[in-house]
């Protein structure tokens, strides 16, 4: 594996998205950026906790890609160290990445200005949009229409699926139904 401090950008990302993801981390690599893909860069026969927190604290950036199956137990883990990390350093980007029938209950990670490739991974300006994001950069005017209006191109109808704890700001409305309930009851 290379040295820590040589990776702009670290991806986390769901199990069931590994191949867009890939995808993603090819395209960026070709665009001049030293991506972690853990596919990539974990030695096999060596214990990779350590290596990935370690990771985690020196890369220039951190994707968390956001597909159909949400977010995976050892990403929700990746994600909570980057936003910390956030909060000690300000300019530390967490880039929230959409990808093909993400579900984005976004929770903190709402809070960051998302970019959306739920529509093809290759998309030449939305990747541009992405790279300069891991380099700190705006997008420019050309771009911008590849940023996330953050909320607003999400459906907060979960139809059969039940409500996450990322869901909560839009479970909201019910304050005087729940008085009333509660008086009925007590």
């Amino acid at each position: 594996m290379e040295g820590n401090d040589s990776f702009d950008v670290f991806f986390s990302y769901h199990r069931a998205d590994q191949a867009a993801v890939e995808a993603v981390a090819r395209a960026l690599t070709h665009q001049g950026l030293k991506v972690f893909f853990d596919r990539w860069h974990l030695t096999p026969g060596r214990p990779w906790p350590r290596a990935l927190e370690e990771l985690l604290g020196s890369c220039k950036a951190i994707a968390v890609f956001l597909g159909s199956e949400g977010l995976g137990s050892w990403q929700q883990r990746e994600r909570d160290f980057a936003l910390e990390r956030q909060t000690r350093e300000p300019a530390f980007p967490v880039i929230p990445v959409l990808l093909d029938d993400a579900d984005p209950g976004l929770g903190f990670l709402g809070a960051n200005t998302w970019v959306d490739l739920s529509h093809d991974v290759s998309d030449a300006a939305a990747l541009r949009v992405l790279a300069a994001a891991i380099r700190r950069k705006p997008p420019g005017p050309p771009a911008s229409d590849q940023i996330g209006t953050p909320r607003a191109a999400v459906c907060p109808y979960r139809g059969l699926r039940p409500f996450r704890e990322e869901d909560e700001p839009y479970f909201f409305g019910r304050a005087a139904f729940t008085k009333a309930l509660q008086a009925a009851v007590l």
